[in-house]
């Protein structure tokens, strides 16, 4: 899985579950430029995590701080540490 595949797929959870305006994803964009608040950055870690069948950690405050790329980084990574 390359990250760009994931950078893809975030885009289109954003864009479809949260409406997240598709013009405002970028990958150096975060949750909280995308004006999602806690509750929706909470549900869009655990879809995100179901969907790739990994577990991420959104506890931290800076949870929704997190540039999409580095999401998308921490994705490729748990991955590649289930091979």
């Amino acid at each position: 899985m390359t990250n760009e595949a994931v950078i893809t797929h975030i885009s289109q959870l954003l864009a479809g579950s949260f409406e997240a305006e598709p013009a405002a994803i970028d990958p150096k964009a975060t949750l909280a430029d995308l004006e999602l608040d806690s509750l929706a950055v909470v549900e869009f870690y655990v879809a995100l995590g179901e969907h790739y069948g990994v577990t991420l950690d959104d506890s931290n405050d800076q949870a929704a701080q997190t540039p999409l790329h580095q999401i998308a980084d921490q994705v490729t990574t748990l991955l590649k540490q289930k091979d």
